[in-house]
């Protein structure tokens, strides 16, 4: 696996609640876990693809708390 690997968004820390973001060389895994955030993830996905233009993304809307 190619680098970089970090964080991007770490929620409430970064001022988007109940979204985390992070870089795996050329996959980003996101995770939402409100609904407020699920409503944005067409723009939040076009987003990443225009800044980051990753080969995958994967999105972890697996939690229990969403």
């Amino acid at each position: 696996m190619k680098k970089p690997f970090y964080r991007l968004v770490h929620a409430e820390g970064d001022g988007f609640p109940g979204f985390v973001l992070d870089r795996f060389g050329g996959t980003v895994v996101a995770q939402i876990t409100t609904a407020g955030m699920e409503n944005l993830l067409v723009p939040l996905k076009m987003a990443l693809e225009d800044v980051l233009a990753p080969e995958v993304i994967i999105l972890r809307n697996d939690a229990p708390v969403a």
